[in-house]
């Protein structure tokens, strides 16, 4: 398991991350991107000094897409609570 948490938008190019984890994986193996707050509540956190170092985080599907390019993907959740996109290799 790659459990990439509460970082995704710190990454400045997100699919050349996702393929770099997903081509670490094993067979079976499972990346996980998860923020532990919804969507709306990490946008609203980072429109202040994150801004500049952040990127924004995509809507769930978005990310779901692109990580499924490379993984099939498993789980995805956005709701109040927090955003998980998890795909298997």
């Amino acid at each position: 398991v790659i459990m990439v948490y509460n970082a995704f938008p710190h990454f400045p190019e997100p699919e050349r991350l996702i393929r770099h984890l997903a081509a670490a994986l094993k067979p079976n193996g499972r990346l996980s991107i998860a923020h532990g707050m919804s969507r709306e509540k990490l946008l609203a956190h980072h429109a202040g000094r994150a801004q500049s170092v952040s990127l924004e985080l995509p809507e769930v599907q978005t990310l779901a897409e692109l990580i499924g390019r490379y993984l099939k993907v498993e789980v995805c959740v956005s709701n109040d609570e927090m955003y998980q996109v998890v795909g298997k290799k």
